[in-house]
């Protein structure tokens, strides 16, 4: 995780924090500056993994950098809520949200953004939370006859 710091995972309630102010390069397609991102399934609760990157717009040239003075903003999402307040992103998740399994039908979405979610000027946030879809039994058929055994 660069520039993601797990504050706590108590409660069924995960708070991450987010420097809005740091600078990790140019993404992988040239036309954002990184701000924060975990890389793909980053565990930070016993089963729960997160994905989640933090972007601005790149600059345009002589452009002023972000005045995060006064800063603020609460922005709502599927399991969750970012809040801006001046240059630090604070993201909490619901660990008991529920939105379904996703497309492969391995994990059970907890907290999803659906795409870029704009946070504060040019900055947007792409977050997934998840957990493996617990594993049922095998069952065996059960028949009326009980089951004859040959000893040899």
């Amino acid at each position: 995780m660069e520039n993601v710091n797990v504050k706590s995972v108590a409660n069924n309630k995960a708070v991450l924090e987010v420097d809005l102010t740091q600078d990790l390069g140019a993404s992988g397609s040239g036309k954002n500056l990184l701000i924060a991102k975990t890389g793909s399934n980053m565990p930070i609760a016993s089963g729960v993994k997160i994905n989640l990157n933090v972007y601005r717009a790149l600059p345009k040239e002589n452009e002023p950098e972000i005045d995060f003075k006064g800063a603020k903003a609460e922005i709502g999402f599927a399991g969750g809520v970012a809040k801006v307040a001046g240059s630090k992103l604070t993201i909490e998740v619901d660990l008991t949200s529920d939105l379904g399994e996703s497309g492969s039908g391995k994990n059970i979405l907890i907290a999803k953004t659906g795409s870029n979610l704009p946070l504060f000027k040019t900055i947007k946030m792409n977050l997934n939370v998840y957990k493996p879809v617990p594993k049922t039994p095998t069952k065996v058929p059960v028949t009326g006859e009980p089951e004859q055994l040959t000893l040899v």
